[in-house]
C-alpha cells in the first residue's frame, strides 16, 4: 500500500537524467534539418544530435528560477523545482507585446 504522506523525492540530477532519456531528440534533429535551423555555436550549421543533447543538458543544469529559452529549447523550473524541457518551433502572444505602450485587459 502506498503511504499518501510519504513524499517521492526526486533530485535535480534524476530529473535531468529522466528528461535526457525520455525526450525525443530525434524529432528535434529532424525538425532542425527540415527547417535548416542552424545555431551560432555550430557556425550557422544545423547542430548534430550530440550538440543538441549537450545544449539541452547545459540548459537543464543552468536554469535556477523561471525559464531559459534559446535555439528552440525552453527549459523551465517551477515553484516545486520540477524541470521541463520543450522544443518550440512557433509561438505567439495575443498581440505584439514588445511594443512598450501595449497594455492588456481582461475584456
Amino acid at each position: 500500500m502506498i503511504n499518501p504522506k510519504k513524499k517521492n523525492v526526486v533530485s535535480r540530477q534524476e530529473q535531468i537524467d529522466d528528461i535526457m532519456d525520455s525526450f525525443n531528440f530525434d524529432a528535434v534533429s529532424k525538425c532542425m534539418v527540415l527547417l535548416k535551423w542552424g545555431w551560432a555555436s555550430s557556425e550557422g550549421k544545423v547542430p548534430s544530435i550530440f550538440e543538441i543533447k549537450k545544449e539541452a543538458r547545459r540548459l537543464l543544469r543552468r536554469v535556477d528560477v523561471g525559464s531559459i529559452d534559446t535555439g528552440g529549447f525552453k527549459v523551465a523550473i517551477d515553484e516545486d523545482n520540477c524541470l521541463t524541457l520543450e522544443f518550440i518551433i512557433d509561438d505567439w502572444c495575443g498581440y505584439d507585446s514588445r511594443i512598450e505602450s501595449t497594455v492588456f485587459t481582461k475584456e
